[in-house]
This record gives structure tokens, C-alpha cells and sequence, in this order.
């Protein structure tokens, strides 16, 4: 499951941003195709936090995780030095996924938690 898309990204970055990392042919055009490889690394990552403690696919979408995806695909987009704040989003997303994975937190997605290994 890919958990954000081109538009989501564009909604959470700076248009300059964007492009600035996104045109790899320097056409002035977002490669939609780096974004989409960006997007769809972030959200196997994602899904290897979550694997284990929830169902997947999971049923829905959350907007947490659509957020989630958006930083760790920036991250991957920057391929050159990534400015500090931006190592901060990227770390509290990996901790807040570690959270999920550990159970200190929850998705509110209903009915979709893996069954707790025994013993």
C-alpha cells in the first residue's frame, strides 16, 4: 500500500522545495517518477514497522501515516546535505513507527491489530 501521493507531498512542501530535489532532468518539472520511487521506498518502511502488529493491507488510510510518508520520502528525496529540522522530522516519524511497532502507540484503524504472539 502506497500511503501518500505526489499531491500529498505537495501539500506539505514548499513548491520550490520540491522541485528543487524533484528535477532530475532540470526540465523545471517534478520527476514523477523519482517522487513516486521516494514515496513508494517510504512506504515499504513504513509497512516494516507495521508488519508484525497490524493486518496489511491495513483497511484505511490514516492521515498520521499519510504525514509519515511525507517526511520519510523529503528524506529520501534530499539526496545531498539534509538541513537539521529536517533530520528532526525524520527522526520523530521513525520513533513515532517504532511506537507503533512496540505498541506504545496505536492506529486508530479498528479490528486490524495482529493477534499477540503467546507466551
Amino acid at each position: 500500500m502506497i500511503y501518500a501521493t505526489l499531491t500529498d507531498l505537495q501539500a506539505r512542501l514548499p513548491a520550490d522545495e520540491l522541485l528543487e530535489v524533484a528535477d532530475r532532468d532540470a526540465s523545471g518539472m517534478v520527476d514523477g517518477d523519482a517522487v513516486n520511487a521516494a514515496l513508494t521506498d517510504a512506504s515499504e518502511e513504513i509497512d516494516s514497522y507495521l508488519r508484525g502488529r497490524y493486518d496489511l493491507p491495513l483497511p484505511t488510510n490514516p492521515p498520521v501515516l499519510i504525514g509519515i510518508c511525507c517526511v520519510l520520502a523529503r528524506h529520501r528525496l534530499h539526496v545531498h546535505a539534509r538541513p537539521e529540522h529536517m533530520e528532526k522530522d525524520y527522526d520523530r516519524a521513525i520513533k513515532t513507527l517504532r511506537d507503533y511497532a512496540s505498541g506504545m502507540a496505536s492506529l486508530d484503524i479498528g479490528g486490524t491489530e495482529a493477534p499477540a504472539e503467546p507466551g
